[in-house]
């Protein structure tokens, strides 16, 4: 299956209602919880099941550990070719978000990236501190902003920052239990949907 529909009912994705997320962690139990994260402002909310949950993910690290498979600070209009090892499948990635470290390249490439190349169902970009952020999009007019905006348009997961601490915990959690990976869902936020 594609990326473009593996995540998705047949409704088209459309944007958050709020640019607060409630991650819920579902599994393990020593993690449970519900934790604060910002959708970027380019991601598409995430899907619900059938019954109208929450879509439950997997969580997986691709092994491009900031997600820019071959992007730099300073990428051109026609970046390097990711290496062997950044473009090894994950297994079942379109039902996975993938964990990557913010840094090196843009929060639109990161989850372009993810969902084009890796075919992940979605990205969840662990902060560098405790801060949390809206991700956002380009902004100039200069080619390199153009090509960017090209790539925001066909984004059509969801893309979350979530805190340092989480993320790590995450990543340690996933490294001594790599069969059994943890599970989150996500929501925007909405009073009326809060246990907060």
């Amino acid at each position: 299956a594609s990326a473009s529909s593996a995540p998705f009912s047949s409704s088209s994705p459309s944007k958050p209602s709020s640019p607060a997320a409630m991650v819920k962690v579902e599994a393990p139990p020593s993690l449970q919880g519900l934790y604060l994260g910002y959708f970027g402002d380019f991601s598409m909310s995430p899907p619900l099941e059938k019954d109208g949950s929450p879509k439950i993910y997997k969580t997986a690290s691709p092994h491009s550990e900031n997600g820019c498979l071959g992007l730099g600070e300073n990428a051109s209009l026609t970046p390097s070719t990711p290496s062997a090892e950044e473009l090894a499948t994950v297994p079942d990635a379109e039902t996975s978000l993938a964990l990557v470290r913010r840094g090196t390249c843009s929060f639109v490439d990161k989850a372009y990236n993810m969902q084009e190349t890796l075919h992940f169902g979605g990205v969840m970009v662990i902060g560098s501190e405790e801060d949390l952020m809206v991700m956002g999009g380009p902004q100039g007019d200069d080619p390199l902003s153009v090509a960017e905006k090209k790539r925001q348009a066909s984004l059509r997961t969801p893309a979350v920052y979530i805190q340092k601490a989480l993320g790590d915990k995450i990543l340690e959690w996933n490294a001594a239990h790599p069969t059994d990976p943890v599970r989150v869902s996500l929501q925007p936020y909405n009073p009326s949907n809060s246990f907060w």
